[in-house]
């Protein structure tokens, strides 16, 4: 049983004239003869257009962005602010501008509420939630105030924590240098008042060889999602069970010299369950098809529900169960 703790400029003179003019009076041809005039028309169009390279965007004011995703199970709440890039720009980390002399207040719907202050080692707004506690089944309001700028607000809802995940089966396959685990988890929709939301996960303690330091890091990987939804909506489904099968492999590092590979080499798998509000449903939705890299993709808008600006204010509760492997049998 297993353990569980619950994105040149030339142009063709003489025949941009004739195109322009026009022929004065009817041609009788031969096949020929139309054939190569023909040609001759689509290769002086060619020639007739000017490849301009040299454009100048129009300056646009930019806008106020706003990311924020608040959660009973989180230690504090964290707000970042940034201006909007104009698409000379581009979409690199790089290129990111971040705000840090906004005034941010969090607040239960149309209470005062308080400031969230400003941490610049972090460039972010926090606010432990020892001071500000985020409750299930409320809604929230975020304002963010800049000097010169109308202030921008979102609105979220911090939905009730859905506790009926539970890992199904899972394989351990092992290799020489790694092993395969392979899982399958579920979950039930609890049927309410307004649609329900989701967000399955399920991730694994890695090892990490960190070349910089020669040495041997931890984290967590996500697997990787064989069947199942992402980002799952109960309309038209509610109270409907819900499975996921997903895989990653663990790798081994038996010539990492340092502690003992029983020291070192920590197995749980953590599966995950968020319930969302409609917020962080929707983004993450048009973030699945967005592709700022693929020149053949078709343009997505990125979702918002910050009024008066651009990005998200969202609310999700989580439930989570851990699985030591080491300790498990499948």
């Amino acid at each position: 049983m297993a353990m569980i703790t619950h994105p040149t400029k030339e142009k063709n003179t003489a025949f941009c004239q004739i195109m322009a003019t026009g022929f004065n009076r009817p041609v009788m041809m031969t096949g020929k003869a139309l054939t190569l005039v023909v040609i001759m028309i689509l290769a002086g169009i060619h020639g007739c257009v000017d490849i301009v390279t040299d454009i100048d965007f129009p300056e646009t004011e930019p806008k106020i962005v706003v990311h924020s995703f608040i959660s009973p199970s989180d230690t504090a709440v964290q707000v970042m602010v940034s201006w909007s890039n104009p698409v000379s720009l581009g979409t690199s980390q790089e290129s990111i501008r971040l705000i840090d002399h906004a005034t941010v207040r969090i607040a239960e719907k149309n209470q005062p509420g308080v400031v969230v202050p400003y941490y610049p080692e972090k460039n972010v707004y926090a606010l432990s939630t020892n001071l500000f506690p985020i409750t299930a089944g409320n809604h929230y309001t975020l304002r963010v105030y800049v000097d010169g700028y109308e202030s921008v607000t979102g609105v979220c809802y911090v939905p009730f924590p859905n506790n009926t995940l539970q890992i199904d089966r899972y394989e351990v396959e092992n290799f020489d240098w790694s092993e395969l685990i392979q899982l399958d988890y579920s979950f039930s929709d609890i049927p309410g008042q307004h649609e329900n939301f989701y967000a399955p996960a399920a991730y694994l303690d890695e090892l990490r060889y960190m070349v910089e330091q020669d040495t041997i890091g931890t984290g967590k990987r996500k697997f990787q999602t064989i069947s199942g939804e992402s980002y799952i909506s109960n309309k038209g489904r509610e109270g409907r069970r819900f499975v996921m099968r997903a895989e990653a492999y663990n790798y081994r590092y038996h010539w990492f010299e340092g502690p003992s590979e029983d020291e070192i080499e920590t197995s749980n798998v953590y599966l995950l369950l968020l319930a969302t509000d409609e917020h962080y449903y929707h983004y993450h939705k048009t973030l699945e098809n967005y592709f700022p890299d693929n020149p053949f993709a078709e343009p997505v808008l990125i979702y918002s529900n910050i009024e008066g600006g651009l990005g998200v204010f969202a609310g999700y509760n989580r439930y989570e169960i851990v699985i030591d492997l080491n300790t498990s049998s499948p």
